[in-house]
């Protein structure tokens, strides 16, 4: 909350409050020179309090939390010279999808659904997604279905510029 910050008081507060200022996120969204014009000095102030390097100094808590819960989770990567070679590319792929479970399992989450994007040379794309047999978090078990529709989705005719896997359909562990 913004009134956590020493020096906003239940006036300050409240102003902050008609702007639709209310949490320290907030805050720091407004650059430091729109609050100091709508406060003076003062404002300015409290936008150097509020930065989240100085919090700690001043005892206020400052923990990010997201407005909402992740859906999905997908890393892609482009290649420096485009590519054909169908083995090369399902190395990517693979370690593509192991940093995507890693992020899974630390949101201790499992997936139902995985999906391929390949975006060719000319940069079109193709895309692809499957419903898993049982939700998965392991890229060992779910890297089979990576593979099958990456096969089903590139014919090796055109040159890859980059390749990405995504887990969506979250559900907790």
């Amino acid at each position: 909350r913004a009134a956590s910050i020493p020096g906003v008081g239940s006036r300050t507060q409240a102003a902050l409050g008609r702007l639709g200022i209310h949490t320290i996120g907030d805050l720091l969204r407004i650059p430091a020179k729109n609050l100091e014009r709508l406060f003076g000095k003062r404002g300015r102030e409290i936008a150097a309090i509020a930065s989240p390097s100085n919090l700690p100094h001043y005892g206020v808590d400052f923990d990010v939390e997201p407005e909402e819960e992740q859906k999905s989770i997908s890393r892609s990567t482009s290649f420096l010279a485009d590519s054909s070679d169908p083995a090369f590319l399902l190395a990517p792929l693979y370690y593509l999808l192991a940093r995507a479970c890693l992020a899974l399992r630390r949101l201790g989450k499992l997936a139902w659904t995985v999906s391929v994007t390949l975006r060719f040379a000319d940069y079109t794309f193709n895309h692809q997604a499957k419903r898993l047999s049982r939700p998965l978090s392991a890229e060992a078990l779910i890297f089979p279905e990576v593979k099958q529709m990456f096969q089903a989705l590139y014919s090796g005719s055109q040159p890859l510029s980059l390749v990405g896997v995504g887990l969506s359909n979250l559900i907790p562990c």
